[in-house]
């Protein structure tokens, strides 16, 4: 049980990772959180077996009414999923030189310096939830 509902346990592979999910039909939402969805009730937790991501529910809250927002599309250009991925990839692998301005000049050492350091840094900081490109 988590709070007051009766669960039910599943397990997923996703991108790379093995998952343990506990799901209630109590609620009888197919929903969950990030791309976890589609058990016949609301996942409560799900969590990866090396305890590297871990979702919990901690409560329902009633939301406000609907509120307008406001943006300005002439500052957005518009790109694909597999765009935006690839150049996360390319982000990921050249962090200095993903998206290199044609005025900025660096010397190759110092760049092949602050690429390794900036790589090292995002490698102790991150660690993405999907392992695999599905």
């Amino acid at each position: 049980m988590i709070k007051e509902y009766n669960l039910q346990k599943a397990t997923t592979f996703f991108a790379g990772r093995d998952y343990i999910a506990w799901f209630t039909t109590e609620i009888p939402i197919p929903d969950g959180p990030y791309k976890f969805n589609g058990l016949p009730g609301l996942i409560l937790e799900i969590h990866d077996t090396q305890n590297s991501w871990n979702f919990e529910l901690f409560g329902f809250k009633k939301l406000s009414l609907k509120k307008n927002f406001e943006a300005e599309p002439t500052k957005w250009i518009e790109t694909t999923q597999e765009d935006l991925a690839e150049l996360f990839y390319r982000y990921r692998q050249n962090p200095m030189g993903y998206a290199p301005n044609p005025n900025v000049k660096i010397d190759p050492e110092v760049h092949q310096k602050y690429t390794k350091v900036f790589t090292e840094m995002l490698e102790k900081e991150n660690n993405s939830i999907e392992l695999e490109k599905e």
